[in-house]
């Protein structure tokens, strides 16, 4: 089955612009996730949308449920906030 852009098994696939990037196991995901961050979204926004667009393509290797371990940092911090959400 043709995973990627290239039609060969699938790898990371990355996407980045200025002052952002992307990753993840496919390129629909990681162009989805770029198009958040472009419109104005936020990095948050965009690995929601990428995990959502992974629940479709990869669907047995991704999904709503798992682990997120995350540093977050944005306006009104003072230094990254780790988040776990494991379990």
């Amino acid at each position: 089955m043709a995973l990627n852009k290239r039609d060969k098994a699938a790898t990371l696939a990355s996407e980045s612009a200025r002052g952002a990037a992307a990753v993840s196991p496919h390129y629909l995901a990681s162009e989805t996730a770029m198009d958040i961050m472009r419109t104005g979204g936020s990095a948050i926004d965009a690995a929601i949308a990428a995990n959502a667009v992974l629940g479709v393509v990869l669907p047995s290797t991704c999904g709503p449920g798992g682990d997120l371990f995350a540093l977050v940092h944005g306006p009104g911090f003072d230094a990254p906030t780790c988040l776990n959400a494991s379990g």
